[in-house]
């Protein structure tokens, strides 16, 4: 990835985005609107804070409105209009009817008088004047269950609740929840933006999608519809299980305050797929589709666990940064929790618990997004994650080239991590570390070293990196794998080739048998302890080695211009169906020969 060319990328979005925000506003009620419109029986209006079972048209509280909606021929409507100024709490003392109408049922917030979507183009600056608030998060109270297909939650302050929004499909009479939409809502925090849950509370969440939710949306990219989840007392969102798939989660600040301007950190992570959930994106490259993931106590972003958990793609998010992806405060950065031992930015882990770690999860993309300032690392693969594709990423500098490092490293494989392939144009700059393969775990800690192997770097740039010198370091770290040095279970302790000669038409040297050797301008520019070892920038060209090894690439190279090389062995294993495209066929990569200077 050449960063020159990204320097203006939030810049050119946030241009796009304002030319097409009077559209996007016009439209965007009308476009998430579930089925057909209403009839006018099927209208309910919520005009006290009471929490009785009562709605007529002289009484009407939110909770006799959801069970009047559930009786509903066809699609229900909820609306709001309280008597006075607002904002208003309703405040109900127990768990609310879940929503059953099978031709779904829509709660607008919006339509309390004095209410107005967000307008702006990277914050969110709602005036939201219904809050729905829990009896506390250590409770087992959700705030909303859906138990249909085809509901809209809009305009509403849901918090202090054990989960505020819970789609189940165990709950619906069909098996599944479907096409629900979650949209223009702050989640875990009030309409001021400031409520954040006092403690921790394992598994509670914002938001969960599970048990066959699909094709749902959480957040759409338009300014309405931007979601603001933080302040949860353990995730954000969670989408699990089997048939949770298919679902999109756009256009959300999850982490930050609605203005941006400081943590408002959900208390592990921001973001959790796992248990066989598969097909879901989250993020996407179009204006208005990325979210911001930061601040968050734990990881940003993790997809994990089970062997169902698949196809999932994380693209195009600003993770560690502020709101508009072109700084990185330590209030965006993600591990903020004091006693954090997963503050990364983005996580791909495989089994929850392995001895040994079977190949598991996997066939996942993340590409086009900012992960950088993240208080462990920027990305970790671990546990028998397998087949996945992390290309065209900025991880550790921004878009415009400033340094912005993840702590501990860039980007780290371990644990049995394999077939994984990292490239092309991943720019890996200014992190403490650049890449590091290594066998045994770090998260929990394991001493146990499990075989790490096929996992392929192609035609990325690394440069600036801290520690021993090595941009691409395998274990054992900040020793140059020559000489027979190396950890036989870290890509089966591949070589790094030797660059035997270097002119203006021809850099040659000797790798592997048969390896494909990628041929750099080597970043000799940041002071570490190994000397002669540069890290791999700019990419020259590449060439197969001959059977013996020995290989000569030509082109016109730079007097002066030092140059480094790597080595593949490619592996030969046959992708199963269903990988990304760029990673169909790994190999082990090797670290980065020594410098040669082109004469």
């Amino acid at each position: 990835m050449n960063v020159g060319l990204l320097t203006t990328r939030p810049r050119r979005l946030a241009v796009a985005r304002r030319s097409t925000l009077a559209a996007t506003l016009a439209v965007a009620t009308s476009a998430l609107m579930p089925m057909a419109p209403a009839h006018a029986d099927s209208v309910l209006v919520v005009n006290s804070v009471l929490d009785t079972t009562q709605c007529t048209a002289t009484a009407c509280t939110l909770r006799g409105a959801i069970l009047a909606a559930n009786g509903k021929p066809d699609h229900a409507v909820i609306t709001f209009n309280i008597p006075g100024p607002g904002p208003f709490t309703i405040a109900p003392a127990g768990i609310l009817p879940m929503l059953r109408n099978p031709a779904g049922i829509t709660i607008d917030g919006y339509t309390q008088p004095g209410a107005s979507v967000n307008t702006d183009d990277a914050a969110s600056r709602p005036v939201l004047k219904i809050n729905v608030k829990g009896p506390g998060t250590t409770t087992t109270i959700e705030g909303l269950k859906l138990g249909s297909s085809f509901n809209t939650i809009r305009g509403l302050a849901l918090y202090n609740w054990r989960h505020a929004i819970l789609a189940d499909g165990s709950y619906s009479t069909t098996g599944e929840v479907g096409s629900n939409t979650i949209v223009g809502d702050f989640i875990c925090t009030d309409s001021t933006g400031t409520f954040r849950a006092p403690n921790l509370d394992g598994g509670a969440a914002g938001i969960i999608f599970q048990h066959g939710a699909h094709d749902s949306a959480i957040g759409a990219p338009t300014p309405a519809d931007r979601n603001v989840i933080s302040g949860c007392a353990h995730r954000g969102v969670t989408m699990s299980f089997d048939g949770t798939t298919s679902n999109k989660v756009q256009n959300n600040i999850v982490g930050l305050a609605p203005d941006g301007s400081r943590g408002l950190g959900n208390r592990s992570h921001g973001l959790d797929v796992n248990y066989s959930a598969n097909d879901n994106l989250i993020g996407g490259t179009a204006p208005y589709e990325h979210n911001v993931v930061s601040g968050n106590d734990n990881e940003g972003i993790e997809v994990s666990h089970g062997s169902g958990n698949r196809r999932n793609r994380v693209i195009g998010n600003y993770v560690g940064t502020d709101l508009t992806g072109l700084a990185a405060p330590a209030y965006a950065s993600n591990g903020q929790a004091t006693t954090t031992v997963s503050g990364y930015g983005i996580r791909l882990e495989g089994e929850k618990e392995c001895n040994p770690c079977a190949p598991n999860a996997g066939f996942i993309e993340v590409a086009n997004n900012i992960v950088v300032n993240n208080k462990t690392g920027g990305i970790l693969i671990d546990k028998g994650q397998q087949w996945n594709w992390v290309h065209d990423n900025l991880i550790g500098v921004l878009p415009d080239g400033t340094p912005a490092g993840n702590q501990s490293y860039g980007l780290r494989f371990e644990h049995s991590a394999l077939n994984n392939t990292i490239g092309p144009g991943n720019t890996i700059a200014y992190n403490a570390r650049g890449v590091q393969m290594q066998a045994n775990g770090s998260q929990p800690p394991s001493s146990l070293k499990l075989d790490t192997p096929w996992n392929r770097l192609t035609r990325n740039s690394i440069f600036s990196n801290g520690g021993a010198a090595l941009g691409i370091d395998l274990a054992p770290y900040g020793q140059a794998n020559v000489n027979g040095v190396g950890d036989t279970l870290v890509n089966h302790g591949i070589q790094a080739p030797t660059i035997t000669g270097s002119t203006t038409s021809t850099v040659s040297g000797t790798a592997c048998g048969g390896c494909l050797i990628e041929v750099f301008q080597a970043d000799t520019t940041s002071t570490r302890t190994l000397t002669g070892f540069g890290e791999p920038k700019n990419y020259l060209g590449s060439v197969t080695a001959g059977s013996g090894g020995a290989w000569s690439l030509s082109g016109t190279f730079t007097g002066g211009q030092v140059v480094t090389a790597t080595a593949t062995a490619l592996s030969g294993n046959v992708a199963p169906s269903g990988v990304p495209s760029g990673a169909t066929q790994s190999g082990d990569t090797s670290e980065a020969a020594g410098n040669k200077q082109v004469v």
